[in-house]
């Protein structure tokens, strides 16, 4: 009888091949998950250049490495046990406090603690995974904390930006990316991995942050070029604003050629629905002696979530009952089609509480409403329905226009999102008081609707 793991997977023996993943964050934890139902001889391989939320607050503490991706790359690999579970879930926890504590992860203190005790952190990190029960291994990039330092470019401004955080952020595109100190010492696990591989996989995650800092790295940059395993590239599912939102998909695969031009792939997966020109992007493959392999890799994980902004248009929207009348599910019917648009798909909403599918309609669906009208326009059907749908029966929100976006709720929902497993992190936290300063509420809820089916009309353009 096969073990099944919690999801109801296979769980493969030892004798699985060996594979390593690269790169941070959410999108490390993804290719993770997927991973460990092929083997358990798995080893991911975290960016450490993490300086915000909680990760950025331990480093400022403590000469340490930023411990909050190599936690979640652990949670992700935990044994699908009650004990592994539950471990994983006290790891993941945040604190809720009214002193200096709030808002650290407890397993980002764990981690920080038994680094202070062992000054040593694999070693560290290989006992957090005796904990969890963890199927795999996790190791940092390198030996020492790294800085990332960008060259930007906003509209024919250029400047430099430094941290991951504020370059994730930085308003612009990327030209240039480069880390400090520029040859940081690898743990010798690393590169013995990377040799011994069977597979190398590189993304999905932020480029330019997470998956393109391992190749500035020289002794991973060489590892990489000159081991004999596979190597595969895992492409994104939607743009990041800021990093690469101006960039094709051809570009992401393009770019890492700056970084490691003796870099050769096996195989680019990519979802169809995240392609803009497939053409290009196998021409772009080509260079790199790979294959492109076309597969739906979409799933909920891999949908945008709201930004501070219109997560508070989204609690506006829910506190004024505007879901009551409007529906956001465009049915597969060709006369619902032919009026709204391509009919609805789960992972859209998939992180909307209340869900807001449903059958009750006294006002048109929503579902594709952003960028049909201009703000201007929405600012008045808010203030004065009848000004510009005369047969309209909403009710008007002038106040709307005079009551100051909250910013406190939009933290603490933010806060709940993260416990609740949402692609959240404390970096969002933080960027609420920028996003939201001097912004009305007649704003938040505009920026919501000026959102809705945007993401989905990109992707499957």
């Amino acid at each position: 009888m096969p073990y099944l793991d919690a999801a109801g997977w296979v769980q493969r023996g030892e004798s699985g091949q060996n594979i390593v993943a690269l790169g941070g964050g959410h999108g490390l934890s993804a290719t993770l998950r997927a991973l460990r139902h092929i083997t358990r001889a798995l080893t991911a391989v975290v960016t450490v250049a993490d300086d915000g939320g909680s990760s950025g607050r331990l480093r400022q503490e403590m000469p340490i490495l930023p411990p909050g991706d190599l936690r979640m790359a652990l949670a992700s690999l935990c044994e699908e046990s009650e004990w592994g579970l539950t471990w994983r879930d006290v790891m993941q926890l945040r604190l809720d406090t009214t002193g200096p504590l709030n808002g650290h992860a407890l397993g980002n203190l764990l981690i920080s603690g038994l680094w202070q005790l062992l000054e040593d952190p694999v070693e560290g990190l290989d006992w957090v995974g005796r904990l969890l029960g963890a199927q795999g291994r996790v190791l940092p990039m390198s030996s020492t904390p790294i800085d990332i330092e960008a060259d930007m470019n906003d509209g024919g401004r250029r400047y430099v930006v430094s941290g991951q955080s504020k370059v994730a952020v930085a308003p612009g595109t990327v030209e240039h990316v480069r880390i400090t100190p520029e040859a940081p010492e690898v743990p010798s696990a690393v590169t013995e991995a990377i040799s011994e591989a069977d597979w190398v996989v590189l993304g999905p995650g932020s480029w330019y942050t997470s998956v393109i800092p391992h190749l500035l790295v020289p002794e991973i940059n060489r590892a990489l070029a000159t081991t004999d395993a596979h190597r595969a590239l895992v492409l994104n599912l939607a743009r990041q604003r800021g990093e690469t939102d101006l960039m094709s998909t051809a570009d992401h695969v393009r770019v890492l050629r700056e970084y490691a031009p003796m870099l050769k792939l096996d195989v680019i997966v990519a979802d169809p629905t995240a392609c803009d020109d497939i053409d290009d992007l196998i021409v772009a493959a080509e260079e790199l002696g790979a294959r492109v392999l076309l597969r739906q890799v979409r799933t909920g994980d891999g949908a945008p979530h709201h930004d501070p902004l219109r997560l508070a248009g989204f609690n506006i929207y829910v506190r004024e009952g505007c879901y009551g009348c409007h529906s956001q599910m465009i049915r597969p019917f060709r006369w619902e089609t032919e009026r709204y648009g391509h009919y609805s798909v789960a992972e859209e909403s998939m992180y909307d509480r209340p869900f807001m599918w449903g059958s009750k309609r006294t006002g048109p669906d929503l579902a594709r409403v952003g960028g049909r009208y201009g703000d201007d326009w929405h600012h008045k059907h808010l203030t004065d329905p009848r000004s510009v749908v005369p047969e309209s029966n909403m009710p008007a929100y002038p106040w709307l226009n005079k009551t100051p976006a909250d910013i406190t709720l939009t933290e603490n929902s933010i806060r709940t999102k993260i416990k609740l497993g949402e692609p959240y992190t404390e970096a969002d936290v933080e960027s609420v008081k920028d996003k939201l300063k001097d912004k009305t509420e007649m704003d938040a809820l505009v920026a919501y609707l000026q959102g809705l089916g945007v993401a989905f009309k990109e992707q499957n353009r």
